[in-house]
């Protein structure tokens, strides 16, 4: 471990002083411990460090605590991290973002040293992923989730997805510090090869309301929850 934290504060104090002042966007840091993560082990809540260090070691992407905090040693004041909060992909409410946003700020404080927590706060930012396969059922039969999960975008009609995509959008955007990212596989958005029709339109609406401050004005909570309700039923009567 020790090693480790030497190669990664040598690597940081390199890249600082090759490109002072920027900005590092990971895909994912302690965003990855919160409650409902469906990679890893929700950690935010566990408040003995002794027992939090025994989950921690099962975990997957259990190296990531060590290293943001090696970044945070070394970090300079005007540079940035930001946590990409990959897990944002499966979201299906505001309150999703909201409270993922808020545990992100506040509760991954007890993932980071002590001695770094300031400058977490004020140099760690939120972030947001939203995907397009996802909210089109194109994952349905790729991810080991329960398929009430996995499927729900397939209950939908093609405008429902566009709403779940916008929703997930608008959201993000609303919650994030400065950046969201989106996820996409076999599809390109210079050539429009595979892009699922009215998805471009769905981002900008989305991008639109959230610089104009308009509501979004609707929600699909509730159809999303009906097409989980629908998916167990129909697994049970298998």
């Amino acid at each position: 471990m020790q090693s480790l934290m030497a190669g990664i504060t040598l690597g940081m104090r390199a890249v600082q002083a090759e490109f002072p002042g920027l900005t590092i966007f990971a895909l994912r840091l302690l965003s990855d411990f919160q409650d409902g993560s469906p990679f890893s082990q929700h950690l935010f809540n566990v408040r003995d460090d002794k027992l939090r260090s025994e989950i921690l070691e099962g975990a997957w992407w259990a190296l990531h605590p060590a290293f943001l905090n090696g970044l945070l040693d070394v970090i300079a004041p005007e540079t940035t991290i930001v946590d990409g909060n990959e897990d944002a992909y499966y979201y299906t409410s505001e309150l999703d973002f909201f409270r993922a946003a808020r545990d992100i700020r506040e509760e991954a404080l007890v993932l980071v040293a002590p001695e770094n927590r300031r400058k977490y706060a004020t140099q760690v930012q939120v972030g947001h992923a939203i995907s397009v396969e996802y909210t089109h059922g194109l994952w349905a039969e790729a991810l080991s989730f329960p398929n009430y999960l996995k499927r729900q975008a397939l209950e939908l009609t093609p405008e429902q997805r566009l709403q779940w995509f916008e929703q997930n959008a608008y959201y993000a955007l609303k919650t994030a510090d400065e950046y969201i990212w989106c996820y996409s596989e076999d599809m390109s958005w210079w050539t429009g090869k595979n892009i699922p029709v009215g998805i471009e339109n769905a981002l900008r609406s989305a991008i639109r309301k959230n610089a104009v401050n308009e509501p979004l004005g609707y929600t699909v909570e509730a159809l999303l929850q009906a097409a989980r309700t629908r998916l167990k039923a129909k697994e049970r009567a298998k």
